[in-house]
């Protein structure tokens, strides 16, 4: 139950990273 909310949030960080990483390479 307050495993699901926190596991939603530890997908989304390193996704953003991930998305920034990117947007720097094709920069």
């Amino acid at each position: 139950m307050d495993g699901l909310g926190g596991g939603d949030c530890y997908i989304l960080v390193p996704h953003v990273i991930t998305v920034i990483a990117i947007v720097i390479v094709l920069w």
